[in-house]
């Protein structure tokens, strides 16, 4: 077998190596760095394609035109490589139009120059046919090749490397195995033309790059299949950082901030910048939870709900609204034991924090007439007896009044008028009721229409005024859906500490004096 379809079988496995790699990643291009990686594969599947047939050609020519042709794979490789080590490694940010404006224009100036060099000379100075020990190119490269071409390659080829060393170490294993892999192959080749270009080692005259480039495909397809790469990629800490919603501080053992997120910013009153605030005493950016640091231990954790005052900007008056933060402190400690620092992360929960309030207060709500129910009477009143429990202090405590209501006749009116003007009524009497009461006391229906007011620092005298109101506001006829009405209450009261100092005892008690005044009503 000819010596020159040896060599060129080289390139030819790279090309199949590349092109089955570019297809694979291009279907994953939805993850980061996926799509430069399959047009990075790309570029060495031109490279290596054209080089086949270039090593096959027998005539000088069309050597020549294959060889110009591979610059459409070379001229572009290291850019596109270097796009895909900062998306892979999470450093796209600094990929701007202009930044990829910039790193396309020396390969683009290449190319020209490669397809024009017959004029010129500025890539191949001169070209020569050898024709041992195989026929083959032997060229001398001209200065736009040496001194601009070559050196930007290897600087995009160097910092892409070391791009990918910088994931290697903030990656977990299985991430660190598939930089080792890429490192691995993208190194093999770059080693090949710096012995190449550089050293003038050649392997027969021949460019050692295919030989690096077959070498790549394998370890290509070995990283794709064996450690998953395109499937699982890794997702630094700057990500995860940068894309919470949460407020992320980080700090050092001393409380100062090493690092922060957009989120944190929100939360400072006065800083407006990450690099202003990085270095800065936690306590000074954010004065509102510098007090949840003190006193902390080396292996502590803590999370904290803190209410604050902010200021509702498109209020004409300055009104402050209270908001709710719930902020989770915990230390940070190496694999060997030891504080290297803090971690803060602060959560907006006051929209948590009002559903709540909402949910508690339809708990506690009468849904027909916005009263209280029996849940917050009991409730209040367990607050308000407690201390009636201790005889010592009877002497020192206000008295408290309870007032058992029941409509009169309420039933013909729902006979008569039907359910929903009854409803009506109900809640025309809520009105009337929570109309006589003071708005420190607590109204409560508690079942039908059976009602509840609790009076607080009320004794008898307190309590009969109260009903003396409710039932002069329930003389007045009022008209619903074209029907005059009125209607009337029966009333029992009975006052704390001396008709009881339990609930249950006073609701017996007034329950008994309001149906003896209902029979008393009868009777009259």
């Amino acid at each position: 077998m000819p010596l020159y379809i040896v060599f060129a079988a080289l390139p030819a496995i790279a090309a199949c190596a590349s092109g089955s790699a570019a297809l694979y990643a291009w279907q994953r291009r939805e993850i980061n760095g996926a799509g430069a990686f399959a047009l990075c594969m790309g570029s060495i599947f031109i490279w290596c394609f054209f080089a086949v047939f270039e090593y096959l050609s027998l005539d000088q020519t069309a050597r020549i035109i294959f060889g110009k042709a591979e610059y459409l794979g070379i001229a572009f490789f290291p850019a596109l490589w270097l796009i895909f080590t900062l998306q892979y490694a999470h450093y796209d940010g600094w990929l701007t139009r202009r930044v990829l404006a910039a790193l396309n224009v020396i390969p683009v100036l290449t190319l020209l120059l490669a397809f024009t060099d017959h004029w010129h000379g500025w890539i191949w100075r001169s070209v020569t046919l050898a024709l041992q020990p195989f026929p083959r190119l032997v060229i001398e490269h001209g200065w736009w090749f040496h001194y601009v071409a070559v050196p930007y390659c290897y600087v995009l080829l160097t910092v892409g490397f070391g791009t990918l060393l910088t994931a290697a170490f903030v990656g977990s294993r299985l991430h660190r195995r598939q930089v080792f892999a890429m490192l691995c192959a993208a190194l093999t080749p770059f080693i090949g033309n710096v012995l190449y270009v550089v050293a003038g080692i050649t392997f027969y005259g021949m460019d050692l790059t295919p030989v690096g480039f077959a070498m790549t495909g394998m370890i290509v397809q070995f990283s794709l299949f064996r450690t998953q790469f395109l499937d699982v990629a890794p997702i630094s800490y700057r990500t995860v950082l940068l894309s919470a919603k949460d407020a992320v501080i980080l700090l050092n053992i001393y409380h100062r901030i090493v690092d922060v997120n957009p989120s944190a910013l929100v939360e400072s009153k006065d800083w407006h910048s990450v690099e202003a605030v990085v270095g800065k005493r936690f306590e000074r950016v954010f004065p509102d939870y510098g007090e949840l640091l003190w006193g902390m231990g080396e292996a502590a954790e803590l999370t904290e709900t803190v209410s604050l005052p902010r200021m509702v900007t498109e209020r004409k008056d300055d009104y402050l609204d209270e908001v709710f933060r719930e902020v989770r402190v915990r230390s940070l400690l190496s694999p060997g034991g030891q504080l290297s620092g803090w971690v803060v992360i602060i959560r907006d929960v006051t929209l948590e924090k009002q559903q709540q309030a909402q949910l508690e207060q339809f708990a506690y709500l009468d849904s027909l007439t916005g009263l209280h129910n029996r849940r917050y009477l009991e409730q209040k009143a367990e607050k308000a007896l407690l201390p009636y429990s201790n005889p010592s202090e009877l002497t020192l405590l206000s008295p408290l009044a309870l007032l058992y209501i029941d409509l009169n006749h309420f039933k013909s009116i729902n006979d008569a008028h039907g359910h929903d003007i009854g409803d009506a009524v109900l809640q025309h009497f809520a009105q009337c009721l929570r109309c006589s009461v003071s708005s420190t006391d607590t109204a409560v229906r508690l079942s039908g229409d059976e009602f509840v007011a609790l009076l607080y620092d009320a004794d008898l005298s307190v309590a009969m005024a109260v009903r003396s109101r409710l039932l002069q506001s329930l003389e007045q006829e009022f008209i619903l859906s074209g029907h005059r009405l009125t209607i009337s209450a029966s009333i029992g009261i009975t006052c704390c500490p001396r008709d009881g100092i339990t609930l249950q005892g006073l609701l017996r008690q007034a329950d008994r004096e309001m149906y003896r005044e209902k029979r008393l009503m009868r009777d009259a």
